[in-house]
């Protein structure tokens, strides 16, 4: 009996569901043992959150004053006025540093008339930026009133009160790593998701234009996120960092992480593609108008946000209903991954609604833990593609090759040793009899050759080979009684294959797509010789 040489298949594929169990459980326990080290062995209780019961109020309109939160929008500021905010400092005698956090504001600190902190425009920088920063309070500051004025010349951060913390030195500079940390895990991630999606593209040796462009859209989704994560650590953690340049990042990577992501949906359509492309390119327009603004007119990025992210809502929310429309028809993608594209839209619905009414310095970043947990989804399906795809590849190659080179045995049996048609066929037919019998699976074969067959080609030899290694395929995954005849008349061979299970084509049967490998290696090979393949209600019939 001649026996299959195998090629042997990557480690990495045979066991990626394994590797990628044992990386995401390795991740989490390094997250863990982080945040419990950070939180637990230095923790940051020392820290107060000045939120509560602060004084706001308008320049020369002192009259009109308000107690509330720094997490409230003041609606009434608007571009350029200056807001006041003040409170009593009342704290025990450790407590040494103030820090706060502005975005795209000037800013002034004052205890008392005394000013102890100043950002404000200079001939280098001439625009606000992402500000979180320490400043030492004055030696004798209890009992006094902390008053602080933010301006911005941007409608879009106008009115948002600064967020404050106090606490000593040593607290305050624990607290600023400590809000880092979930930035540098993030920016880590996209490095590593990124990275591996390239990896397996390479991997995959042929892909159409249209999975090298998917793949290109989901990397600078996924990286656009590692940006913002990176333009969201405090300036003070980076040395030398000019507040604007993060800020800048901030805004880019707000407004161009929605279009990755979508022109990522838009890829994935099938027919509802027509419907969604208007709206993408309206989508496009709009960027494109923004960057165009901000390149050749100079205008800055927050002066031009306010319609890109109007558009994006209303964008999510069409998005949602593309995707249900797309699973409805059998798209397996949005199948797997609708529910999570509708429950991001309406998380990122509310919290745009929440702005809308007012709401300011949100303690969870909600946008952010969208996009991540919709990157974590969209990186795990298409990883999975792409290791299937290699898998499949990787035995379509073994698969192309294994009835060749068992055919090659054969034929060489024929050629050297003078064998018969009837002898080689029968030698076939012994070694497939033990194959089935392994599976315990009834197999009959019948042969009715012309007594002057001398011959037998190694096309037609090959062309056996693959029926059989097809049928063996097939009745591994639903076993079934496999009879075929093999008959010669007149120079004209016909093999007929009969069994209950051709009630439809073989090629519409939901088994693994071994079986369709080994099915079109069979009709290349018919087409080859001119021959004709008929599939009938219970008989697959092919003559050559």
């Amino acid at each position: 009996m001649l026996t299959e040489n195998k090629q042997p298949t990557s480690f990495l594929f045979v066991h990626w569901k394994a590797i990628t169990v044992i990386i995401t459980t390795v991740i989490l326990i390094i997250l863990s043992i982080t945040i419990i080290w950070t939180n637990l062995l230095h923790p940051v209780s020392a820290v107060q959150v000045l939120e509560q019961d602060w004084l706001f109020s308008e320049k020369n309109r002192t009259d009109q004053q308000l107690i509330g939160s720094t997490k409230k929008r003041m609606a009434t500021i608007q571009a350029e006025e200056p807001l006041i905010m003040q409170k009593n400092l009342t704290t025990a005698s450790e407590i040494t540093t103030l820090a706060l956090r502005t975005n795209h504001q000037w800013i002034s600190v004052f205890v008392d008339n005394q000013l102890i902190y100043e950002y404000q425009p200079t001939a280098k920088e001439q625009r606000p930026g992402f500000l979180f920063t320490s400043v030492k309070l004055p030696s004798h500051f209890n009992d006094n009133t902390l008053r602080i004025v933010t301006t911005s010349p941007y409608s879009f951060y106008s009115g948002i009160p600064a967020q404050v913390f106090i606490g000593s030195q040593e607290a305050i500079q624990r607290f600023l790593r400590i809000h880092t940390l979930p930035q540098r895990v993030l920016l880590l991630l996209s490095i590593c998701f990124s990275g591996v999606i390239l990896i397996c593209l390479k991997r995959r040796q042929t892909s159409s234009k249209r999975r090298k462009v998917m793949s290109g859209s989901l990397i600078a989704f996924i990286f656009s996120i590692g940006i913002h994560a990176l333009s969201s650590t405090p300036p003070s953690m980076m040395a030398h960092v000019n507040p604007e340049l993060p800020s800048t990042l901030y805004n880019l990577s707000l407004l161009l992480i929605p279009t990755f992501l979508t022109s990522y949906y838009l890829l994935r359509t099938k027919r509802y593609f027509r419907w969604y492309f208007p709206m993408m390119l309206i989508g496009y327009l709009i960027v494109l108008i923004n960057l165009a603004c901000v390149v050749f007119m100079r205008t800055p990025i927050p002066a031009v946000l306010n319609l890109a992210v109007g558009f994006h809502v209303f964008n999510t929310l069409y998005t949602a209903l593309i995707s249900l429309l797309e699973a409805s028809d059998e798209n397996h993608f949005f199948i797997i991954c609708s529910p999570g594209i509708i429950t991001a839209a309406i998380i990122h619905c509310f919290f745009y609604i929440q702005l809308f009414i007012g709401a300011a310095n949100l303690t969870i970043d909600w946008p952010m833990i969208v996009f991540t947990c919709l990157a974590i989804v969209l990186f795990s399906y298409h990883y999975w593609e792409d290791c299937t795809y290699i898998r499949t590849h990787k035995r379509l190659i073994e698969i192309k090759k294994e009835p060749e080179a068992i055919a090659a045995g054969y034929q060489e049996l024929l050629d050297n040793r003078n064998y018969s048609v009837s002898e080689i066929l029968e030698e076939l037919h012994h070694d497939y009899q033990k194959k089935f019998e392994a599976l315990t699976v009834p197999f009959t074969y019948q042969l009715q050759l012309e007594e002057s067959s001398k011959a037998l080609e190694e096309e037609q030899l090959l062309l056996l080979v693959h029926l059989l290694e097809k049928l063996w395929q097939l009745s591994k995954q639903m076993p079934f009684p496999v009879h075929v005849v093999i008959r010669q008349r007149n120079g004209e061979w016909t093999i007929e294959s009969h069994s209950a299970h051709y009630e439809k084509d073989l090629l519409d049967h939901p088994v693994e797509s071994d079986v369709r490998l080994y099915f079109h290696h069979l009709t290349t090979l018919i087409q080859k010789r001119c021959g004709h393949y008929e599939q009938l209600e219970d008989c697959l019939i092919i003559r050559i």
